[in-house]
Protein backbone atom coordinates (compact mmCIF):
# COMPACT_ATOMS: atom_id res chain seq x y z
CA UNK A 1 0.00 0.00 0.00
CA UNK A 2 2.86 2.53 1.10
CA UNK A 3 4.50 1.71 -1.99
CA UNK A 4 1.72 1.99 -4.16
CA UNK A 5 1.24 5.72 -2.18
CA UNK A 6 4.70 6.37 -2.69
CA UNK A 7 5.09 5.84 -6.54
CA UNK A 8 1.71 7.58 -7.25
CA UNK A 9 3.33 10.61 -5.59
CA UNK A 10 6.10 10.78 -7.55
CA UNK A 11 4.07 10.17 -10.62
CA UNK A 12 1.77 13.47 -9.75
CA UNK A 13 5.16 15.02 -9.27
CA UNK A 14 6.42 14.35 -12.73
CA UNK A 15 2.89 14.85 -14.58
CA UNK A 16 0.81 16.78 -12.25
CA UNK A 17 -1.87 14.00 -12.16
CA UNK A 18 -2.02 12.35 -9.02
CA UNK A 19 -3.72 9.81 -7.36
CA UNK A 20 -4.99 8.55 -4.19
CA UNK A 21 -6.56 4.59 -3.17
CA UNK A 22 -10.23 6.23 -3.22
CA UNK A 23 -10.94 9.59 -4.55
CA UNK A 24 -14.05 11.58 -4.28
CA UNK A 25 -16.33 13.16 -6.52
CA UNK A 26 -19.07 16.23 -5.97
CA UNK A 27 -19.71 14.86 -2.07
CA UNK A 28 -20.00 17.69 0.03
CA UNK A 29 -23.24 17.53 0.75
CA UNK A 30 -24.27 14.12 -0.45
CA UNK A 31 -26.10 11.80 1.65
CA UNK A 32 -26.03 9.13 -1.09
CA UNK A 33 -22.60 8.14 -3.33
CA UNK A 34 -22.52 5.41 -5.77
CA UNK A 35 -19.13 3.14 -5.15
CA UNK A 36 -17.05 1.90 -8.50
CA UNK A 37 -13.82 0.69 -9.76
CA UNK A 38 -12.36 1.40 -13.20
CA UNK A 39 -14.62 1.90 -16.38
CA UNK A 40 -18.32 2.86 -14.57
CA UNK A 41 -16.52 5.89 -12.57
CA UNK A 42 -17.29 8.28 -16.04
CA UNK A 43 -20.55 6.96 -16.73
CA UNK A 44 -21.65 7.53 -13.02
CA UNK A 45 -19.63 10.98 -12.95
CA UNK A 46 -22.28 11.82 -16.11
CA UNK A 47 -24.75 10.73 -14.05
CA UNK A 48 -24.21 12.33 -10.95
CA UNK A 49 -23.91 16.01 -12.51
CA UNK A 50 -27.56 15.27 -14.54
CA UNK A 51 -28.91 14.37 -11.06
CA UNK A 52 -27.36 17.21 -9.33
CA UNK A 53 -28.94 19.18 -11.93
CA UNK A 54 -32.32 17.69 -11.22
CA UNK A 55 -32.13 18.56 -7.64
CA UNK A 56 -30.88 14.93 -6.30
CA UNK A 57 -27.52 15.42 -3.93
CA UNK A 58 -25.44 12.45 -5.04
CA UNK A 59 -21.98 11.32 -5.44
CA UNK A 60 -19.02 9.27 -6.25
CA UNK A 61 -16.64 7.12 -4.17
CA UNK A 62 -14.42 5.84 -6.56
CA UNK A 63 -11.92 3.13 -5.49
CA UNK A 64 -8.71 3.17 -8.09
CA UNK A 65 -6.82 0.33 -5.53
CA UNK A 66 -8.60 -3.00 -4.63
CA UNK A 67 -5.20 -4.71 -3.88
CA UNK A 68 -4.24 -4.16 -1.28
CA UNK A 69 -7.30 -2.98 -0.21
CA UNK A 70 -7.43 0.23 1.23
CA UNK A 71 -9.09 0.28 4.46
CA UNK A 72 -8.90 2.90 6.62
CA UNK A 73 -8.88 4.89 3.59
CA UNK A 74 -12.78 3.04 2.45
CA UNK A 75 -13.76 3.51 5.98
CA UNK A 76 -12.85 6.94 6.78
CA UNK A 77 -14.60 7.84 3.50
CA UNK A 78 -17.60 6.07 3.83
CA UNK A 79 -18.77 6.48 7.46
CA UNK A 80 -19.81 10.05 6.43
CA UNK A 81 -22.47 8.79 4.00
CA UNK A 82 -26.52 7.85 5.07
CA UNK A 83 -26.24 5.25 1.95
CA UNK A 84 -23.71 3.29 -0.27
CA UNK A 85 -24.82 2.41 -3.56
CA UNK A 86 -21.96 0.22 -5.09
CA UNK A 87 -21.76 -0.98 -8.55
CA UNK A 88 -19.99 -4.27 -9.00
CA UNK A 89 -19.00 -5.26 -12.93
CA UNK A 90 -18.97 -9.37 -11.95
CA UNK A 91 -20.35 -11.64 -9.60
CA UNK A 92 -17.84 -13.29 -7.17
CA UNK A 93 -18.96 -17.50 -7.87
CA UNK A 94 -19.58 -18.43 -4.33
CA UNK A 95 -20.18 -15.37 -2.55
CA UNK A 96 -23.43 -13.02 -2.25
CA UNK A 97 -22.92 -10.20 -4.64
CA UNK A 98 -20.02 -8.30 -6.02
CA UNK A 99 -16.17 -8.61 -5.18
CA UNK A 100 -15.86 -4.64 -4.19
CA UNK A 101 -19.48 -4.77 -2.42
CA UNK A 102 -18.12 -7.84 -0.18
CA UNK A 103 -14.98 -5.80 0.66
CA UNK A 104 -16.63 -2.64 1.88
CA UNK A 105 -19.57 -4.35 3.60
CA UNK A 106 -16.47 -6.29 5.35
CA UNK A 107 -14.69 -3.53 6.13
CA UNK A 108 -17.44 -1.48 7.52
CA UNK A 109 -19.02 -4.58 9.19
CA UNK A 110 -16.74 -2.89 12.75
CA UNK A 111 -16.92 0.76 11.73
CA UNK A 112 -18.86 2.78 14.58
CA UNK A 113 -21.28 4.82 11.79
CA UNK A 114 -22.26 2.26 9.65
CA UNK A 115 -23.71 3.65 6.08
CA UNK A 116 -26.81 1.35 4.32
CA UNK A 117 -25.34 -0.73 1.14
CA UNK A 118 -26.39 -1.80 -1.52
CA UNK A 119 -24.82 -3.93 -3.94
CA UNK A 120 -25.63 -3.48 -7.84
CA UNK A 121 -24.32 -6.13 -10.74
CA UNK A 122 -24.42 -4.69 -13.66
CA UNK A 123 -22.72 -4.27 -17.23
CA UNK A 124 -21.83 -8.35 -17.06
CA UNK A 125 -20.62 -9.80 -20.22
CA UNK A 126 -19.27 -6.05 -21.66
CA UNK A 127 -22.83 -4.76 -21.48
CA UNK A 128 -23.02 -1.19 -21.61
CA UNK A 129 -24.59 0.78 -18.49
CA UNK A 130 -25.88 4.07 -19.79
CA UNK A 131 -26.65 7.04 -17.55
CA UNK A 132 -30.33 6.27 -17.02
CA UNK A 133 -29.66 2.78 -15.76
CA UNK A 134 -27.40 4.41 -13.06
CA UNK A 135 -30.33 6.34 -12.16
CA UNK A 136 -32.69 3.90 -11.66
CA UNK A 137 -29.89 2.27 -9.30
CA UNK A 138 -30.42 4.88 -7.22
CA UNK A 139 -34.20 4.87 -7.53
CA UNK A 140 -34.09 1.23 -6.62
CA UNK A 141 -32.54 1.38 -3.09
CA UNK A 142 -34.51 4.47 -2.41
CA UNK A 143 -37.41 2.25 -2.71
CA UNK A 144 -36.19 -0.55 -0.89
CA UNK A 145 -35.58 2.11 1.82
CA UNK A 146 -38.89 3.10 2.06
CA UNK A 147 -39.97 -0.28 2.14
CA UNK A 148 -37.21 -1.40 4.87
CA UNK A 149 -35.46 -4.05 3.31
CA UNK A 150 -33.57 -4.96 0.60
CA UNK A 151 -31.73 -7.43 -1.21
CA UNK A 152 -28.23 -9.45 -0.82
CA UNK A 153 -27.54 -7.79 -4.15
CA UNK A 154 -29.63 -6.59 -7.37
CA UNK A 155 -28.66 -7.32 -11.19
CA UNK A 156 -28.99 -4.66 -13.71
CA UNK A 157 -29.87 -4.85 -17.37
CA UNK A 158 -30.28 -8.10 -17.61
CA UNK A 159 -33.71 -7.90 -19.20
CA UNK A 160 -32.99 -6.85 -22.57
Amino acid sequence: YNVICEIWEEWGKLTGRTYTPVEEYRTDDADTVFVTMGSFSGVVMETVDEMRENGINVGLVKIRLFRPFPVDDVISTLRKFKNVLVIDRTLSLGSIGGPLAVEIKSVMYNADAKPNIFDFIAGLSGRDVPPDQIAGIYHTAMDALKMGRWENYYMVGLRE
